[in-house]
């Protein structure tokens, strides 16, 4: 498989109804788990759209969980510290919303490191909002 076909694909996806592209994106992770060095951005982008299918279907673990296999620690690619900010806060949001306060945590702990880093207004106040349930 070529990223340039997968890129085609992943344009089409969001077409296609709900469970059916579920499946398609794990069946597709799971193929390029081998050789992922080489789909880091489709894989990405394929994990997203897996978590906004899992946030439209409430459910805020599998969205965590979708989200938090994107690859970000490979070194393969540059990675801008305002995406790797907004994915962790999303993280910790959808654990929040699930009220798992731990996993939540661990996540804010990791944004926190790249939020002196960011240009992103917003992603800097949603940062602080879920900040604001660790503090008490």
């Amino acid at each position: 498989m070529s990223r340039s076909v997968l890129q085609d694909f992943i344009v089409v996806l969001p077409g296609f109804a709900p469970d059916f592209a579920k499946q398609i994106i794990q069946w597709t992770l799971e193929r390029i788990q081998p050789r992922i060095v080489s789909f880091e951005d489709q894989s990405s982008q394929l994990r997203e759209l897996l978590a906004e299918i899992y946030e439209r279907e409430e459910e805020w673990s599998e969205a965590a969980k979708a989200l938090s296999g994107i690859p970000f620690e490979s070194g393969h690619r540059a990675i801008q510290p305002d995406y790797k900010l907004n994915i962790f806060v999303k993280i910790a949001q959808l654990y929040l919303e699930d009220e798992d306060h731990i996993s939540a945590e661990a996540f804010i702990n990791r944004a926190s490191v790249h939020i002196h880093d960011s240009k992103d207004a917003t992603v800097q106040l949603k940062f602080k909002v879920a900040l604001l349930f660790f503090i008490e």
